[in-house]
């Protein structure tokens, strides 16, 4: 995947994991929230189930592709780093 691919993705999946965390929590203050109805309650669970494993789901893919973007534009990470004599420091 090339860069602009990959960066577009990321925040394409950042948005999303941000909408469906705000859902969560939404549903997560109904459901501590007292007067909802038996069926209500069953039905803001299922959701509230459903939603926090997307999360989850998102929350991978997203730390997928930064681990992806963080390879692509630091790939000399991996080189050795070469000392300066005149002051010892460690240089690229």
């Amino acid at each position: 995947m090339d860069k602009q691919a990959l960066l577009v993705e990321q925040r394409s999946v950042g948005d999303e994991f941000r909408r469906v965390e705000k859902t969560v929590l939404g549903l997560k203050n109904l459901l501590a929230g007292s007067g909802l109805t038996a069926p209500t309650r069953a039905r803001a669970e299922a959701m509230w189930s459903s939603n926090s494993a997307e999360l989850m789901r998102l929350g991978k893919r997203w730390l997928e592709l930064d681990i992806s973007s963080s390879n692509e534009v630091e790939p000399d990470l991996e080189r050795p780093l070469a000392r300066n004599t005149r002051v010892g420091h460690a240089q690229p």
